[in-house]
């Protein structure tokens, strides 16, 4: 049996608690999973970081990692605001040295103001990701 989305629990990468984060890049990767698990493969769920976005009339908010409530249960921590564009000019993925598998976990945050629930660079890296597979066995 097989489960995803709205109605699972997700590891909090940063704390190992488990957490409901209903967001549609989640549903959509642990979709995928299952997908691959059902197919005969191996996949697993990384896991997420928190990240959540979201627009009000002009006022844009996002957020990631820890909440200081969350954080405030052991952890030391510091907290921080930013005023900032929400448009990237780029994406610093290969600056990081990420392999595409990498970039294809990452938390990025979804909101339909701002990008559709698969953003183009986890579209990007996923088709990577699939060209690297079919390259090896050939």
């Amino acid at each position: 049996m097989w489960a995803a989305g709205d109605c699972v629990e997700s590891v909090q990468r940063l704390s190992g608690q488990r957490v409901v984060v209903a967001l549609g890049t989640h549903a959509n990767k642990q979709g995928r999973v299952i997908g691959v698990n059902i197919g005969g493969g191996y996949a697993t769920f990384p896991g997420v970081i928190g990240t959540a976005v979201t627009k009000v009339c002009e006022l844009e908010v996002a957020r990631t990692g820890l909440s200081a409530a969350e954080a405030d249960t052991g952890y030391r921590y510091v907290t921080a605001s930013v005023d900032s564009t929400t448009r990237a000019g780029y994406f610093p993925a290969i600056w990081n040295e990420m392999g595409v598998d990498e970039i294809l976990g990452l938390d990025l945050s979804y909101a339909p103001p701002f990008a559709p629930v698969w953003d183009p660079v986890l579209i990007a890296a996923r088709k990577a990701f699939d060209a690297v597979e079919a390259d090896t066995h050939t």
